[in-house]
């Protein structure tokens, strides 16, 4: 087999970099890294300590980045902390191979992986025996001077992880485990191996042509943890959509979308104001409840008739509802019989979507433990 052509290793430093600039002028075969591209283009952008290697079709060179100053991880970070800047780039950070993984299985192609950040080390465990073991060649150390690398390994295939995620990203870019931390947000990144900037699903509208008979709506809930339990546990016990109220964090802060585990791209989000929720409710025929309503609230019913659904209201543990919240909605209680005045919004809000959520959801867990001897069963 004819070996790839040579790909020549450069270890790029202030005074090297002045130098090709000058050589650059004389000559056109040398060409440098353009500033930063669009995402989805497969080029790496110039940063200071940024090394090349083959990449698995021999052809596309997949940059190495060891320098925290880098632009395209100082980008990573402020998508992470910034909500506008998530919001105009559609963009979210997710972290890790685990959740990257949960994904891919839950949506398939519809997640859309812009870019890809690996561990220089990584090497995804392939999950299929057709697809052949993991990549034996990864990514060598740059020398000082210029030496080929071996030849490339074989294209990956479908049903490894490789073919799920490499293959689908915009671009795929190594990076040291001190960048890789410094990109997620985490101090100590010694067990972490992929980030990813990952397309953001559109809101859902929750309008006539929506079927589902079951909504959380919260209601100004800012604790990106309790947020994004609240979340996990709802796509967990298989309710419809979230609505979120005004004052709530937002659904892809780093720390909510961890908390989630990525059940804000699994849910059907949608948002607005009180009214537009009233909307929803009417139109669908939920009957709104909350918890921690004192009694003689709202009415509680979106409209007319027999209701066929409901939306659970929560609020945030500090201000609890909104007058104009609680007046829409009916109470309901969590019976208590400790001597605790009051639950955490995360665990009320995870008791009461599994108790108004499937029908007979909790005969059948009172069912288990009776056939496990409890309550003298």
């Amino acid at each position: 087999m004819t070996n790839p052509p040579c790909i020549r290793l450069y270890t790029l430093s202030a005074r090297s970099v002045v130098r090709a600039l000058g050589r650059a002028h004389r000559s056109s075969a040398l060409r440098l890294p353009r500033p930063w591209p669009p995402c989805g283009t497969p080029v790496a952008p110039a940063g200071r300590e940024t090394r090349v290697f083959s990449s698995s079709d021999g052809n596309i060179g997949v940059p190495i980045i060891t320098s925290p100053k880098n632009p395209l991880v100082k980008r990573f970070v402020k998508l992470r902390s910034s909500a506008a800047q998530r919001t105009q780039e559609g963009s979210v950070v997710v972290t890790g191979e685990v959740m990257l993984r949960e994904l891919l299985d839950s949506l398939g192609p519809e997640l859309r992986i812009k870019t890809m950040l690996c561990s220089e080390e990584y090497a995804p465990e392939v999950r299929s025996e057709a697809a052949g073991p993991p990549s034996p060649h990864p990514p060598r150390a740059a020398s000082a001077v210029s030496d080929p690398l071996p030849a490339p390994p074989p294209a990956p295939q479908e049903g490894s992880g490789e073919w799920e995620a490499m293959g689908r990203a915009g671009q795929v870019i190594r990076c040291s485990r001190a960048v890789l931390g410094r990109a997620a947000g985490i101090e100590t990144a010694d067990t972490l191996d992929v980030i990813a900037e990952v397309g953001t699903p559109a809101r859902a509208s929750l309008g006539p042509g929506w079927g589902g008979t079951r909504v959380l709506a919260l209601d100004r809930v800012q604790d990106p943890g309790n947020l994004g339990t609240l979340l996990r546990t709802a796509a967990a016990f298989g309710w419809d959509a979230v609505y979120l109220l005004p004052g709530c964090c937002d659904p892809f802060n780093d720390k909510a979308l961890r908390a989630s585990r990525g059940a804000a791209f699994k849910l059907a989000l949608a948002g607005g104001d009180v009214e537009g929720l009233r909307g929803v409710a009417r139109e669908h025929q939920l009957a709104m409840v909350a918890a921690a309503v004192a009694p003689g609230g709202g009415t509680g019913r979106g409209g007319g008739g027999r209701a066929r659904g409901l939306c659970l209201v929560m609020g945030s543990e500090g201000q609890g509802l909104s007058e104009e919240v609680a007046a829409a909605c009916q109470p309901v209680e969590i019976p208590m019989s400790g001597d605790m005045e009051s639950l955490n919004v995360g665990v009320a809000g995870g008791i009461l979507m599994f108790a108004l959520g499937a029908p007979g959801a909790v005969d059948q867990l009172r069912a288990q433990a009776k056939s496990l001897g409890a309550w003298g069963g």
